[in-house]
């Protein structure tokens, strides 16, 4: 090989490992969703697209029900391994185009772009009953049932500013945490 073909090569694979290292950065290790990094990025940009169309656009908060006693009961591994397998749940009640963000801890973010405060509705009324109705199985011997808690709030008649959309998505589900929990609360009702 010669001295430029040994030079194209060493580009392109500094230029996949320099890509591989970016998509690190916005993607949580254990579930493989995006991050809270990728939703400071994000976020801003969706919502300066629903601005610029005048579209509508809507984010859920969600937080799974007496997910502590998971890891209390069956130890942080199972805990990690519900994660997981919520997280693909949720990937599955979604759009390819939404946004799927694990906020932290049992939290997670969907972002729904070109979506009003009745489809987000539908959708986060969808999240909670596949939830509700999923049998989590991280051994053959053992069945976990959970529950969640929805929030949500819409662009532009509940927050202008991503700040403000998650506060009052985050409001909206502690509402339902501290009512009756597995239930779906919109922020336009606090």
């Amino acid at each position: 090989m010669c001295i430029r073909d040994r030079q194209i090569r060493s580009s392109l694979e500094n230029a996949i490992r320099y890509q591989d290292a970016q998509r690190l950065i916005f993607i949580d290790d254990l579930t493989g969703l995006f991050n809270t990094r990728y939703l400071e990025m994000v976020l801003q940009t969706e919502l300066s697209r629903a601005r610029r169309f005048k579209k509508h656009l809507s984010l859920l908060f969600i937080d799974l029900d007496y997910f502590k006693l998971v890891n209390d009961t069956y130890g942080h591994l199972v805990g990690s391994w519900v994660l997981v397998e919520t997280a693909r749940v949720l990937k599955g009640c979604l759009r390819d185009i939404d946004i799927v963000i694990r906020y932290g801890g049992d939290e997670f973010i969907v972002i729904l772009s070109e979506t009003d405060r009745q489809g987000a509705m539908v959708v986060a009324e969808r999240i909670r009953k596949k939830i509700e109705e999923h049998t989590f199985r991280p051994r053959e011997d053992m069945e976990i049932h959970l529950t969640c808690c929805v929030g949500i709030a819409v662009y532009p008649e509940d927050a202008e500013s991503k700040e403000e959309l998650i506060q009052l998505a985050d409001k909206a589900m502690y509402r339902g945490k501290e009512t009756t929990r597995n239930v779906v609360y919109s922020a336009h009702i606090l």
